[in-house]
């Protein structure tokens, strides 16, 4: 029916619990995650909406302010998919878990024991009161958005971060025995074979447990789309229907041809399967 557009729904209380009824939402395969496995019956569930963040290449191109459900009513569903559907394993979709860890101390205090965890935050909020909070409330994994372990690269896609926080991060999750996934990005601007080199320093130094590659997508409104000579990019493909991060490159960089994203790509990819670094 086309584009609804409405106001930003601020109290997020307010909205019924999804209606899992109507459709088949768990798997056996979402704990542990892609390439990995089989697992407990798992689905996933979301705390809060919204990232201040401004990566250049991100599809969440609002900005809004990050807005939060209750502790009260996050625990409410959490007891209701354990006692109505015997779930009890959750991989949380949030942007990122750890900005407001007043909050999120409440929402780990509240929920009900016996839960398994995942979730995803940045590397620059990871830290020792962090990675205690969420093993003491059943986080068994946190993944990073490493994108590229190359200073270049992540300053000029406004990451925020660092080489520096990515081992960091890393390390203090192994510490506290938390699985350290990281997410890898093919193709962002800046990229050259030597970004691929650090990535592959950085696994071997690192040793993450588990990993994710996928090719930048320049998505409708992002500002890598919308400026695309800010970053050195030459679209190719304007059809909405090829962002997808997983099919292949649709554009060029200055530092890169569209064949050579793509044979990066699969360069980094063939080492990571290998899994020689670990």
């Amino acid at each position: 029916r086309g584009l609804v557009q409405a106001n930003r729904i601020t109290n997020l209380d307010s909205l019924p619990f999804p209606a899992r009824h109507l459709f088949d939402c768990f798997s056996d395969s979402l704990f542990p995650g892609e390439k990995y496995g089989r697992g407990p019956k798992a689905t996933t569930i979301i705390w809060s909406r919204g990232c201040p963040n401004h990566c250049a290449y991100c599809a969440n191109i609002h900005h809004a302010l990050v807005t939060y459900r209750s502790p009260q009513n996050i625990a409410a569903e959490l007891e209701m998919l354990r006692d109505s559907y015997g779930c009890s394993a959750f991989r949380v979709e949030d942007d990122n878990i750890g900005y407001k860890r007043a909050w999120l101390g409440q929402v780990l205090e509240t929920i009900p024991r016996g839960i398994r965890l995942k979730g995803h935050t940045r590397a620059d909020l990871v830290d020792d009161e962090l990675c205690a909070m969420l093993v003491r409330a059943g986080f068994e994994e946190i993944g990073l958005g490493i994108e590229a372990c190359d200073n270049h690269v992540l300053k000029l896609v406004g990451k925020g971060i660092t080489e520096e926080d990515c081992y960091r991060a890393v390390n203090t999750l192994k510490r506290h025995h938390l699985r350290a996934k990281v997410y890898f990005m093919a193709g962002l601007p800046g990229e050259t074979k030597e970004t691929i080199q650090k990535n592959m320093e950085f696994m071997r130094k690192a040793r993450p447990d588990r990993w994710t590659l996928s090719i930048t997508v320049p998505y409708p409104g992002s500002e890598l789309a919308e400026n695309p000579g800010k970053f050195g990019v030459r679209i190719l493909a304007h059809d909405p229907s090829a962002c997808w991060n997983f099919a292949g490159s649709v554009f060029e960089l200055d530092t890169a041809t569209n064949a050579e994203i793509m044979e990066r790509h699969d360069r980094f990819r063939a080492f990571l399967e290998k899994g020689e670094w670990y």
